[in-house]
């Protein structure tokens, strides 16, 4: 049982490597980050918001890694990216890796301009 959560952690930290560098990404650079929301806009009081980003000297790209990806996702990404924007002062593009993705949510990123990288 342990060797197939072992095999599934490997195979989606290969997926995630191999997309992010078909487009660039060095994963090296990929860095995580905090931001605490001390006026509860997003969540609560001081709640600690957690990102990881890419940046370079011409963008900044910020991802959500998941297994599988729901509309309720899409919508929780979409809110934390616009309070790293205003919070940053910053423009994004904004990209969701993940194993698999329901159609409703694929459609959502679509309409909303989140590029995805799945296995489909």
């Amino acid at each position: 049982m342990c060797s197939f959560f072992l095999w599934r952690r490997l195979r989606k930290k290969r997926f995630v490597k191999e997309g992010l560098e078909a487009r660039n990404i060095d994963i090296k650079k990929v860095e995580k980050v905090a931001i605490r929301d001390l006026e509860g806009e997003l969540y609560h009081r001081g709640a600690k918001i957690h990102y990881k980003i890419y940046a370079n000297n011409k963008k900044q790209i910020l991802l959500e890694i998941k297994d599988f990806v729901y509309e309720e996702d899409v919508n929780d990404f979409l809110a934390k990216a616009r309070f790293f924007e205003k919070k940053k002062n910053v423009k994004t593009q904004k990209i969701i890796i993940a194993l698999n993705i329901d159609e409703k949510a694929k459609q959502l990123c679509e309409k909303l301009g989140i590029e995805t990288i799945t296995q489909e």
